[in-house]
């Protein structure tokens, strides 16, 4: 079955896999971060119906900031440093 023309094409294109390679542990907090946006929730009083979410990925400590679903980059930057 090996001398098969079929099995030896298929084989050429079957990598063998390596083992995963984790990320590098940052050395400060903070310093690996993600930022999205949650949306679809309830307005609140200020009209506010998205929330800004930042991330640190080594603790999992969030920071949520309600906005406007009209927010612009120039915003979400100020919001970001703020």
């Amino acid at each position: 079955m090996r001398s098969c023309t079929t099995y030896a094409i298929a084989n050429l294109t079957i990598k063998k896999q390596g083992l995963c390679t984790p990320l590098p542990t940052p050395d400060w907090p903070w310093e690996s971060i993600s930022m999205d946006y949650m949306s679809s929730l309830p307005s609140t009083k200020h009209g506010n119906h998205f929330v800004f979410v930042v991330v640190n990925i080594v603790s999992k400590m969030a920071i949520l900031v309600s906005c406007r679903k009209s927010i612009i980059v120039e915003a979400t930057a100020r919001l970001f440093f703020e």
